[in-house]
């Protein structure tokens, strides 16, 4: 390290020997967040990218007396900065939590019995605290008990787990003492819904007791963001939900309740008898209002949605009194329909019903769909008022794009795309000709040339491979037209709704197999093994990406296209579809790459990953990897063959 970097104000907080890029990556973020700028960066797997943020944003943030809030989706992400300021800890004193939801941190044995929701543990939650039959929380009482575990907690960083180990060993409310942390901690690592959700962002604000100008936020993985921000804002609701909430507007009395629910019933049933399965079609939402109410003679406005609310949590209240889980289907659908009545006249929705038929079986439901389209209408609200920002992923695809579907655009902002920093030999990624997984040349012939590509990969990968698929469908194509006959190592299927749980178990026992012969993990792009877990060095050495994962066609996607092409011209279906499907396939790609010293052999089952509007948007550290070939077995094991050798 050379003097001038040793003089560094970063050079403290960097707990390891800093790569060229790191360094690189150091530099910029303290250049522009000096001038408050909002930075979106690409930088490949295995760069750094957590601790060089940290590095670069937590002497700025403490000479400037700012908080640091750490977005990221998954649990495993957020703990990876805890990790990651430990590490820094022992150069310097730093502080930090991993948050969770009220839900992960509960250790009341009603509670963990009897709420199956984060609303309904919320609810058990402050039922028990008013009625002083929560023993932990009752114990929050003792400044003996909680100072002392408080000190400990915000004098080095605190993983959820380690929150809940000391708590639960002092017998106070882990959900409590995380709260009293919040105010005391430099950097929290969080989920986006904590300032994206303009529900919990008041809160969060209030015990995190810092006004937003004062924030200094890092999103990563923030090719997310703008699907999770349109997740907040939509909502749907299922046929199933009227009959529960039917019989609790009974018991309460509540009759024009049941005959505005019984006016839904019907017209669903009625759409149920005139659309075709898995068909959807878009709706007016006010026109939907007029037809029930001309149907059961019932003025449905915002009035009468909040009257509904006000009874479900009535309802949710007394089950909770009771030690039941505190569940409202009435209170759901009056939640439902409020926002479906405020969101008429907006652009920036649309509305569809929608008939869904069960996989293994012939009965169908229907359901109503409120979609947001326009992420930027959640998101600059947030980061306009932020003292910076720093948006950052492996797979940005188009730093412009992003920011002009965040509306970053708007604000005072940077972008970079940082160079691969991986050697050449340790990335070598082959798109073959002729495959596709395009829809009008799907067939037998297609399924069985695809999965002889994969036979002869898997034939000379030493252990693990991963396969991921657009869908379950082409995944259950693959497995029909002999995959697993094709190839001598065990397959590990991930299946249509399989838990969290359940996924993490078949993931585990996949890895287990890879210093066994190997194995393959068979999942869907997108998916939580696509996207969630980590597969370095002999964990994951080949992955092949079968098809680009472009969203089914549908009105919402349409709407979408058509909301975006106004907004910005020309550019709609870039946004709304192939940006998102090509940074899912570059997800799955990445898996095996999570450090520079990792290596893998990445086969891209579809010619359209070579066309300039597809590899254009891929990240670089793919995109100068390609090479198209011949659809060839032969030309397949043997560039396996010479990649797996010379890094032997």
């Amino acid at each position: 390290m050379s003097r001038t970097e040793e003089k560094e104000p970063w050079n403290p907080f960097f707990p390891y020997k800093p790569r060229p890029i790191q360094v690189s990556l150091i530099k910029y973020i303290q250049r522009f967040i000096a001038k408050k700028s909002h930075l979106v960066l690409e930088a490949a797997n295995g760069t750094g990218k957590t601790i060089a943020a940290l590095a670069a944003v937590l002497p700025y943030a403490r000479k400037n007396k700012l908080k640091t809030i750490y977005m990221a989706r998954t649990h495993s992400q957020m703990d990876r900065v805890i990790e990651e300021l430990i590490k820094i800890s022992e150069n310097i004193p730093v502080s930090g939590i991993a948050l969770r939801g009220r839900g992960a941190y509960c250790i009341n044995p009603l509670v963990k019995k009897h709420a199956k929701s984060n609303r309904a543990v919320q609810l058990m939650c402050n039922q028990l605290k008013l009625a002083k039959k929560c023993n932990f929380f009752n114990n929050m009482e003792s400044e003996k008990r909680v100072s002392p575990i408080l000190r400990e907690l915000t004098n080095t960083p605190a993983t959820a787990e380690y929150i809940l180990d000391v708590t639960e060993a002092a017998s106070i409310c882990p959900a409590e003492t995380a709260r009293k942390m919040l105010s005391r901690v430099e950097v929290i690592a969080c989920s986006y819904l904590y300032l994206f959700d303009p529900e919990i962002r008041p809160n969060f604000l209030d015990k995190i007791d810092c006004e937003m100008e004062n924030l200094v936020v890092i999103i990563d993985e923030a090719h997310n963001l703008p699907e999770n921000v349109n997740s907040i804002a939509s909502d749907e609701l299922s046929s199933f939900s009227f009959n529960r909430a039917i019989r609790e507007a009974r018991n309460n009395r509540n009759y024009d309740f049941i005959t505005f629910m019984e006016a839904c019933v019907d017209y669903l049933f009625k759409e149920n008898q005139k659309m075709k399965a898995n068909e959807e079609r878009p709706i007016d939402p006010a026109i939907f209002l007029e037809n029930i109410e001309l149907s059961c003679e019932i003025e449905s406005d915002d009035e009468f949605f909040e009257e509904m609310i006000e009874v479900g949590e009535n309802i949710r209240f007394k089950l909770a009194k009771q030690g039941k889980e505190p569940r409202s289907s009435l209170g759901r659908i009056g939640e439902f329909f409020f926002n479906w009545f405020q969101s008429i006249g907006k652009k920036d929705f649309t509305h569809s019903v929608e008939k869904i038929k069960f996989s293994d079986s012939k009965d169908t439901f229907v359901k109503l769909n409120l979609s947001s389209l326009d992420p930027s209408k959640a998101i600059i609200p947030v980061l306009k008022k932020v003292n910076a920002s720093i948006s950052m992923s492996g797979t940005i695809g188009d730093p412009d794009a992003y920011k002009l579907l965040t509306g970053i655009d708007k604000l005072s902002s940077n972008s970079n795309i940082f160079p691969s920093p991986y050697l050449k030999t340790n990335i070598s990624a082959l798109v073959l000709k002729e495959l596709t997984t395009l829809y009008n040349k799907r067939s037998p012939t297609m399924w069985t040339k695809i999965v002889e590509a994969i036979a002869a990969l898997i034939s000379e990968t030493p252990a693990n491979v991963g396969i991921f698929t657009p869908s379950y469908a082409i995944l259950r194509e693959l497995l029909r037209n002999g995959l697993e006959q094709a190839v001598d190592k065990p397959i590990y299927e991930a299946k249509f709704n399989m838990s969290s749980l359940e996924n993490d178990k078949l993931v585990q026992k996949f890895k287990q197999r890879a210093n066994k012969g190997g194995a393959v993990l068979c999942s869907v792009l997108g998916g939580r093994s696509s996207e969630g877990a980590d597969f370095p060095g002999e964990l994951m050495q080949s992955v092949v990406v079968v098809g680009i994962p472009y969203a089914p066609p549908n009105c919402r996607i349409d709407a979408q296209i058509k909301y975006l092409d106004n907004k910005f011209p020309g550019k709609g279906r870039l946004l709304a579809y192939q940006i998102p499907a090509i940074n899912r396939a570059s997800q799955a790609a990445g898996r095996p790459v999570r450090g520079l010293d990792d290596r893998a052999f990445i086969l891209l089952l579809d010619y359209r990953f070579a066309a300039p509007h597809v590899k254009n948007f891929l990240p670089e550290w793919i995109r100068s990897s390609i090479e198209l070939v011949e659809n060839s077995t032969d030309i397949i094991s043997l560039k396996a063959r010479q990649f797996f050798e010379s890094n032997n």
